[in-house]
């Protein structure tokens, strides 16, 4: 059985909740691994601590490490932290909205559909995932 690693992008308010709720999916669920969590803020250091996941201070040092992140920092950095994990062919849940313009937010798209990386935009609540 394959393991799905998931990472966190961003541990403000919607990034811990993302930790959290991934941290609850993966004790229901072997196949997937909360392997890490990442802000630039020394502040996120203590969410990791909490949950008990390796923290990282740069997105880039997760490369290697996940197969799919959330990506919750400011809107302004979706597009430089999306393209960086698409152009990987990691998979990218980024909060709304996807970028600050539509160009933007078309390069994302471009950049999944050629690494053939699944992205998504949060739009609702994670909650129903954890039931």
């Amino acid at each position: 059985m394959s393991v799905l690693r998931v990472g966190v992008v961003g541990l403000g308010h919607l990034g811990k909740f993302h930790a959290e709720c991934y941290t609850r999916l993966a004790k229901k669920n072997p196949a997937l691994k909360l392997a890490a969590l990442c802000d630039s803020l020394p502040a996120g250091e203590a969410t990791a601590r909490s949950i008990g996941a390796p923290f990282f201070n740069d997105y880039r040092q997760l490369e290697g490490k996940v197969d799919a992140v959330s990506v919750v920092v400011p809107t302004t950095y979706h597009h430089e932290v999306g393209s960086f994990f698409l152009q990987r062919g990691i998979h990218c849940l980024i909060e709304k909205p996807l970028s600050r313009t539509v160009q933007e937010a078309q390069d994302l798209v471009k950049l999944a559909s050629q690494s053939g990386a699944v992205l998504q935009v949060q739009q609702g609540s994670l909650y129903p995932a954890l039931h």
